[in-house]
C-alpha cells in the first residue's frame, strides 16, 4: 500500500512485535498503534523510512529496549504530535541538536525515566505548546527558571514526579500558558516544590488552572485565575477584593493551609462554585450565605 497516508490500529487485539515492514509506507502521515502492552518493538529504525509522518501514537507499546527512540524521532522533521505515554521508557541519551521544529504535542507521561537529563532537553523546545511529563521517576532538583524557554507553551504537566524538587522562579515568561500542573504525590516523600509564589503569575491572562497541590508554597496568592493550592504552607487572609475578578471560577480548593476567610456574612460572590474545599482554614462562626 505505497500510497497509504492514514493507518490506525488503536484499541485492537493485535499483539507481538511491530513489523519493520511498516517502514515501507513512505507516504504515511498518521500512524496510531496504541495498545495495552500487547505490542513491542526492539528498535525505531523502521520509522526512518516514514519521513512524512506527522502523527505518531505508540501509547502502551513496550519500548523498553528501543534505545534509539529519540534519535530516530528527532529525524522526523514533519512530526507534529508524538505520544509515547505508558511505554516503559527508562533510558535517555541527550542529543547534540534538537530538530523538533514542527512538534506541537509531546506526551512522555507514565514512564520510568532514570534521570532528569530529559528535562533540560525538553525545556529547549521553545515552539512546543503541549508538554506532558507527569507520572515519571525524575530525581533531583529541577531548574524551574528554564521554563522560560518554553515561550509557546500553553499546557505543562510535571505532576507526580515524587523525587523532583525545585524553587518557584522569581520570574516566569510563560505568557501563553493556560494550564500548569506541578502536583506532587501524597506518598509523603521529602520531595517538593517550594518558595514564594511570584507576583508575576497575575500577568498570565490566559491561565485557567495552576495546580501546586501538596508542595511547600508560601506567600501571597495572586488571585487572577483558578489555583489548586491545597496542602501547602500558605498563611494569609482572603477578603472579598481577592475574588472580585474571578467570575468564571468553579473550583475553590484551598484546604490544608492556614488561610483566613474574611468576608461579610451576606456577601454574594460573582462566581458559582461546584466544588469548595476549606478544611484547616478559619472561616469564623458565620459561614457566608
Amino acid at each position: 500500500m505505497g500510497n497509504l497516508r492514514y493507518l490506525n490500529f488503536s484499541k485492537t487485539r493485535i499483539c507481538g512485535i511491530i513489523p519493520q515492514q511498516l517502514g515501507n509506507l513512505s507516504n504515511l502521515q498518521f500512524l496510531d498503534l496504541s495498545s495495552k502492552y500487547l505490542l513491542y518493538v526492539d528498535n525505531f529504525l523502521w520509522l526512518s523510512g516514514i519521513s512524512l509522518l506527522e502523527h505518531l501514537d505508540l501509547r502502551y507499546v513496550n519500548l523498553s529496549i528501543a534505545f534509539d527512540w529519540l534519535m530516530v524521532a528527532n529525524k522526523l522533521l514533519s512530526l507534529v504530535e508524538l505520544r509515547l505515554s505508558n511505554c516503559q521508557l527508562q533510558h535517555f541519551s541527550p542529543l547534540a541538536t534538537v530538530n523538533f521544529s514542527s512538534l506541537t504535542m509531546l506526551d512522555l507521561s507514565h514512564n520510568q525515566f532514570d534521570n532528569s537529563f530529559i528535562l533540560s532537553w525538553v525545556f529547549a523546545l521553545s515552539h512546543l505548546p503541549f508538554l506532558d511529563l507527569g507520572f515519571n521517576n525524575f530525581q533531583g532538583t529541577i531548574d524551574l527558571e528554564a521554563l522560560g524557554n518554553l515561550t509557546s507553551i500553553n499546557r505543562l504537566d510535571l505532576s507526580l514526579n515524587t523525587g523532583l524538587t525545585g524553587r518557584i522562579p522569581r520570574s516566569m515568561a510563560l505568557c501563553n500558558l493556560k494550564s500548569i500542573n506541578l502536583q506532587e504525590s501524597l506518598d509523603m516523600r521529602s520531595s517538593s516544590i517550594y518558595g514564594h509564589l511570584t507576583d508575576q503569575l497575575g500577568q498570565f491572562r490566559n491561565l485557567v488552572t495552576f495546580n501546586l497541590v501538596n508542595n511547600s508554597i508560601v506567600g501571597f496568592i495572586p488571585w487572577s485565575f483558578e489555583l489548586h493550592i491545597y496542602d501547602n504552607k500558605l498563611n494569609v487572609t482572603l477578603f472579598e477584593l481577592h475574588f472580585a475578578n474571578l467570575i468564571e471560577m468553579s473550583w475553590f480548593r484551598v484546604g490544608g493551609n492556614q488561610l483566613t476567610l474574611e468576608v461579610k456574612h451576606d456577601w454574594i460572590p460573582h462566581f458559582q462554585l461546584v466544588a469548595l474545599g476549606l478544611h484547616s482554614c478559619y472561616i469564623g462562626s458565620r459561614f457566608p450565605l
